[in-house]
């Protein structure tokens, strides 16, 4: 499942940021990714690897892809609200003056492959949240049902009555949160609870901490979708994309596209766990996910 949730993830997120899929150059894309993050976030592996021919190529070729993009658009403007590709071309520093190229690719990119993890980890626990809660999988289908349209087809207001969908796509981030920390850079020397951290000092910031907390959530192992998550988010306790001004950019996006995700699918298919009790072997890195060994079995064509 994670495979092919990253897969839609990728052209979910190119199509909607750019207006072209990325799907062609996807391995290459994932390769590259997980790789970077493996080194410079999780710290999985030594900044060396990042000098095999084998990264050196599949980055090459991703900037390649990224330059002709954004060259094509230049050449041939979309017309209609402005795209990430737009902003790219548009963009300028602090001074005024445009980008160098690199980063212009750097900033392309960002639609073609940024999120595909987490939002595929997302799916992918969303997934099976639904599949181990069989009465809870019952209460959206028939939710999902009731605003599917006479032509099959689910459109953007529709995707307000989907409540319970809503509230367990805000479940699933905080029991299975696939960014719980966001790393940062001291920008001066500070004090912290008699710890003294240096100017510089790399530091991981472990957002999502009270999310497991009871005196914020009751029973906090309990997976439970009708929690008052607008209580949570207004105290600052609830954070599954960080905080403040380093708050994801994608947030909202990330939230309606889950919706729309998982309606189409439990309108389409009927899907089971290998076993009704089957646990999760949740992996590490590059973030806390299901495994490429989750998998689920179709059932029947709904």
């Amino acid at each position: 499942m994670v495979d092919q949730f990253q897969r839609l993830a990728a052209a979910q997120l190119s199509v909607t940021l750019t207006g072209a899929s990325s799907v062609e150059r996807f391995d290459t894309l994932r390769y590259a990714f997980e790789l970077m993050l493996d080194v410079t976030l999780a710290g999985k592996w030594p900044p060396a690897v990042l000098r095999w021919p084998a990264y050196r190529k599949a980055r090459a070729e991703i900037l390649a892809f990224a330059r002709t993009s954004l060259a094509e658009r230049a050449a041939r403007p979309a017309g209609g609200p402005a795209d990430l590709l737009d902003q790219a071309l548009r963009a300028v520093d602090e001074h005024g003056n445009p980008y160098p190229a690199e980063i212009r690719a750097g900033m392309a990119l960002q639609g073609y492959f940024a999120g595909i993890n987490t939002v595929a980890y997302l799916y992918s626990f969303m997934l099976y949240a639904l599949l181990r809660h069989p009465e809870l999988l019952a209460r959206v289908t028939a939710e999902v049902d009731a605003v599917y349209r006479r032509d099959g087809r689910l459109r953007f207001d529709d995707l307000r009555n989907l409540g319970t969908l809503r509230d367990l796509v805000l479940e699933t981030l905080r029991v299975y949160p696939p960014a719980p920390a966001s790393a940062r850079t001291a920008r001066t020397t500070f004090g912290f609870q008699g710890h003294r951290v240096e100017e510089g000092s790399r530091l991981l910031v472990a957002t999502t901490v009270p999310h497991r907390l009871a005196e914020y959530y009751p029973e906090p192992q309990r997976f439970d979708v009708d929690r008052d998550f607008a209580a949570s988010r207004r105290a600052g306790v609830y954070a599954p994309f960080s905080v403040g001004s380093h708050t994801c950019l994608g947030a909202g996006m990330t939230e309606v596209l889950a919706v729309a995700t998982m309606a189409m699918l439990v309108r389409r298919l009927r899907l089971a766990l290998p076993t009704p009790d089957h646990e999760l072997r949740i992996r590490a890195t590059p973030g806390p996910n299901p495994g490429r060994r989750f998998r689920v079995a179709v059932l029947t064509d709904r």
